[in-house]
């Protein structure tokens, strides 16, 4: 019975309650996993902690039952193929009147697409994601610190699209608050996503980035309103400009429909936000009537109307 917690009656006691209580945020860790190695070294820049947790482990964000709790979740590159694999130091002994968390089982209710807990079924995931390719229709590239980059569109029409984002949208519940998951029943859907190219050789290897999610409402009598509704970039391809690069691509496939009314944006986050006003200023800076020697001429209705249009 060395290292277990003393008891009262069968019951732990307080003071000991607490020390097997873990903060979900600080033992989940996630881990993109490019080759087996991957598996068994911490490569910061392939690793993540989540920002909420509280749609997973409830309002107070806490695991309960156990010490030293590590809790890895890892994410083949390109086809987002996930393994979960759980490690604790010790946990609340069988003898109490409580349960641990059952982490698995809260993990998978909230992964429609599941997991797998055994690694060598996902050292096989991590061979087949070399020939991982993206669904849908390339609609934009770019280039930057000489890596390059690829945008996709897709709806819910393209069956191995539905499937590659059953496994993309398990990210909302750990980086989108209130998130809920799209109905893939619902064609209205159509979902931008985002990755880099490598070439490996004589073959090329996609790594998943980030997406943009967008739902067409009915505007009268003829046009429609897409709203842009989710917008992830994951954490270790934050901050490099990938966001404006993938809202720029869907203003420029919009556009192409006449129908469109005009893009709006469900309930914007403050980060999203100043996204959508720098994208909006580069935009600008492209129209004539907004060129410096127009600009000092005063705002006019010509800018007005061009802006509206672009």
């Amino acid at each position: 019975m060395n290292g277990l917690p003393s008891l009262s009656g069968g019951t732990l006691e307080r003071g000991n309650r607490e020390k097997f209580v873990c903060e979900a945020a600080e033992v989940i860790t996630f881990r993109l996993a490019e080759s087996v190695e991957d598996l068994h070294r911490n490569d910061e820049t392939r690793t993540f902690k989540p920002e909420f947790t509280h749609q997973v482990f409830g309002d107070n964000e806490v695991i309960f039952g156990y010490k030293g709790l590590k809790v890895d979740i890892f994410f083949t590159v390109g086809s987002l193929k996930q393994f979960v694999r759980v490690n604790y130091t010790d946990r609340v002994p069988s003898s109490v009147n409580v349960e641990p968390d059952n982490i698995l089982k809260l993990l998978m209710d909230q992964t429609p697409s599941g997991f797998t807990t055994n690694e060598s079924d996902f050292v096989l995931d991590i061979e087949k994601d070399r020939s991982f390719r993206p669904a849908g229709t390339l609609i934009a590239c770019y280039q930057n610190d000489e890596k390059k980059y690829e945008i996709y569109s897709a709806s819910f029409k393209n069956n191995q699209f539905r499937d590659f984002h059953s496994r993309m949208q398990t990210f909302i519940l750990w980086y989108i608050d209130a998130a809920s998951y799209l109905d893939s029943d619902d064609l209205s859907w159509k979902v931008y996503t985002l990755f880099e190219k490598v070439k490996e050789g004589n073959s090329v290897r996609y790594s998943s980035i980030g997406f943009l999610s967008c739902y067409s409402y009915y505007h009268y009598p003829n046009k429609v309103r897409p709203r842009i509704s989710q917008v992830l970039i994951l954490p270790p391809y934050q901050k490099q400009g990938h966001g404006a690069h993938l809202l720029s691509a869907l203003y420029d496939d919009i556009s192409r429909n006449s129908s469109v009314y005009d893009i709006t944006v469900e309930d914007p986050s403050e980060n999203f936000t100043r996204l959508r006003n720098y994208v909006d200023v580069l935009k600008c800076c492209r129209l004539a009537s907004f060129q410096p020697d127009k600009l000092k001429r005063g705002f006019t209705q010509v800018s007005i109307t061009t802006w509206k249009q672009f």
